[in-house]
C-alpha cells in the first residue's frame, strides 16, 4: 500500500488517485485535485466520510507499469534489475526495472495484471541470471570454459540451456541469462556442446581408467548401444565411435570389462574343463540376451567363453542350450533327461512328437547324458521347441491295454489287430503272441498306438465271420 509520509509537498499528488482501503468509506476512490503538506482534496464528495480509523493509499492514476512499496526491498537505483512478481495479484509476471524511486519502481512494459497491496516480489541483479553457484563442487578453474553447455534437467528452471563461458571452483558463468533462476530443487548437467562420442555422469559408477572396457546403454535414451571406451575422466567417457542416438540424463548404462562381454556364467554347473570345444555353440533361448548364438572357444567348470561379444549380456534371467554347431544327426536335451551314457539306447528310436521337426523318427546310434546321435540327418533339425520320446526297439511291436485280462496267447494263431481311431489309426498287424494285457505283433507300428487309440482284434480269415466289438445282444452258438 502506498501511503506517503507527511509532510507532503504541496501539489505533489495532483492527478493521483486516493483509494480508501479500510475502515469507514473503504472501497471508494477519488482523483486528487490538490494537496497541502497534510491534506488532500478530491474531485467529488465521499459517499461515506473517512475518519481517523480509515486506511488509504495514494498512487498514480495510470500504474500499468509501476510497482509501489512503502517499505521497499531496494535501496538506491535498481535500474536494469529483473522484477519477479512471486505471489498475490499479478504473480508469475517478470519485467525489467527502467526507473527507480524511493517507494516506486517503473518497469519496461505494462503489467498484464496490475500488482496491488497483496503482491509479493523479488528483485534480481542482472549478473545473477548468468551465474550458477554450487557450493558442493570443487571444479578446476575454467575446465568448462570451452565448448561446454549447462542444462537444467529437472526442478526449478527445467529445460533451460546455456553455453558456459567460464567457471570457478564452484560457480559457472553463462553466455545467455536464465529466465528462471535455479534453486535447491534444481538438478543440472554439464556436458560438451558436441557429445556424439561422449557419455557424462556427475555421479559415475567407474573409478580410475576404464579405457578398453565397454559401455553398454541399458535403458533410457540411446538404450541398446554398445561402444568401446577410448578415454575417460572422473565424469566423462569418450567412446570409439559416435552414438547413433546421443545419451542424456535419462540414460542408464553399465561399464563392462572387455573380457566379460564374451562370458556366460552358470554357477550351478560343474562341466569338465573345455568339454565344449571345438565345434560347440551356445544359444540364449529366453531372458536377457535371448536370440543370440555364439561359438564356444573354451569353458571352465561354470564359465563359457564365446568367440564374439554379446550385444546384450546374458544374466540370471537367461536360459540357454549348448550343442554341437552341426546337429543334423543329433538331438540335445539340456534338462539332463537321465539317459545312461554309452550304448544303452543304441537301436532305440527317438520320435519327434511336437515342435520343430515333429513327425520324424530316427534310430539312436550313440548317446551321452544330454545328447542323442542318430543314424540319419533330420530335415528339419529339432530345436528347443521340439518334444520327443525315446522308444526301445521291442516297443514298436507292442500294443498295451491295462484294462484287459486276456488268456495268455489266446490270439497267437490266426488273429490280427486293427487300430480304428486315435494314434496309429488305419494300421493292421498279425498277432504273434499275447499276455494278459499286451499284444505282440509281427511288424513295428508307425506311428505307435497309445492311450488315445481304439482297436479291434479279429481272426485273420473272416470270409465266414462277422465281428461286432460293441458286444452285441445276440446269444452264442445255435441261438442265432
Amino acid at each position: 500500500m502506498y501511503v506517503p509520509v507527511r509532510p507532503w509537498t504541496p501539489g505533489q499528488f495532483v492527478g493521483f488517485t486516493l483509494t480508501l482501503t479500510g475502515g469507514p468509506g473503504a472501497g471508494q476512490s477519488r482523483p486528487i485535485t490538490a494537496n497541502s503538506t497534510t491534506d488532500v482534496t478530491v474531485m467529488s464528495a465521499w459517499m461515506t466520510l473517512p475518519d481517523a480509523t480509515t486506511t488509504y493509499e495514494i498512487r498514480e492514476t495510470v500504474i500499468n507499469n509501476q510497482l509501489y512499496d512503502m517499505t521497499p526491498a531496494w535501496a538506491g537505483s535498481v535500474n536494469g534489475y529483473t522484477l519477479f512478481l512471486t505471489a498475490g495479484t499479478g504473480a508469475s509476471q517478470t519485467r525489467t526495472v527502467t526507473a527507480t524511486a524511493p517507494t516506486r519502481l517503473t518497469v519496461s512494459s505494462p503489467w498484464a495484471t496490475q500488482p496491488d497491496a497483496t503482491t509479493q516480489y523479488r528483485l534480481v541483479a542482472p549478473a545473477v541470471f548468468t551465474t550458477v553457484t554450487d557450493t558442493t563442487k570443487s571444479w578446476i578453474m575454467n575446465e568448462f570454459a570451452t565448448a561446454f553447455t549447462f542444462r537444467i534437467v529437472s526442478g526449478t528452471g527445467v529445460g533451460q540451456t546455456s553455453v558456459i563461458t567460464s567457471n570457478t571452483s564452484n560457480s559457472l558463468t553463462l553466455a545467455t541469462a536464465l529466465t528462471t533462476l535455479p534453486d535447491a530443487t534444481t538438478v543440472y548437467e554439464i556436458r560438451e556442446t558436441v557429445i556424439n562420442d561422449k557419455l557424462y555422469d556427475t555421479t559415475p559408477s567407474w573409478s580410475g581408467s576404464v579405457v578398453g572396457s565397454t559401455v553398454l546403454l541399458t535403458g533410457g535414451t540411446g538404450a541398446g548401444q554398445l561402444r568401446t571406451i577410448s578415454a575417460n575422466t572422473t565424469t566423462k567417457l569418450t567412446v570409439s565411435a559416435v552414438w547413433t542416438t546421443n545419451p542424456d540424463a535419462t540414460t542408464q548404462y553399465e561399464v563392462i570389462p572387455a573380457a566379460e562381454l564374451t562370458k556366460l556364467y552358470d554357477t550351478s554347473k560343474s562341466w569338465a574343463m573345455n568339454q565344449f570345444t571345438p565345434g560347440y555353440i551356445v544359444s540364449i533361448l529366453t531372458g536377457a540376451g535371448a536370440g543370440q548364438t555364439r561359438n564356444v572357444v573354451s569353458n571352465t567348470n561354470n564359465v563359457v567363453t564365446v568367440d564374439a561379444p554379446w550385444m546384450t549380456l546374458p544374466n540370471t534371467t537367461s536360459t540357454y542350450e549348448i550343442r554341437e554347431a552341426v546337429i543334423n544327426n543329433k538331438l540335445y536335451d539340456a534338462t539332463v533327461p537321465g539317459w545312461v551314457t554309452g550304448l544303452a539306447l543304441n537301436g532305440s528310436t527317438v520320435l519327434l512328437t511336437g515342435g520343430r521337426g515333429a513327425g520324424q523318427s530316427n534310430t539312436i546310434m550313440a548317446n551321452t547324458a544330454t545328447k542323442l546321435t542318430l543314424n540319419s540327418a533330420w530335415a528339419p533339425e529339432p530345436d528347443a521347441t521340439t518334444t520327443y520320446e525315446v522308444v526301445a526297439p521291442a516297443e514298436f511291436t507292442k500294443l498295451y491295454d491295462t484294462t484287459k485280462s486276456w488268456v495268455v496267447n489266446q490270439f497267437m494263431t490266426g488273429y490280427v489287430v486293427n487300430i480304428l481311431t486315435g494314434a496309429g489309426a488305419g494300421q493292421t498287424r498279425p498277432i504273434v503272441s499275447n499276455t494278459n494285457n499286451v499284444l505282440t505283433v509281427s511288424a513295428p507300428w508307425s506311428p505307435l498306438p497309445n492311450a488315445t487309440s481304439t482297436y479291434v482284434i479279429r481272426e485273420a480269415v473272416t470270409n465266414d465271420k462277422l465281428f461286432d466289438t460293441t458286444v452285441p445282444s445276440w446269444a452264442p452258438a445255435a441261438a442265432c
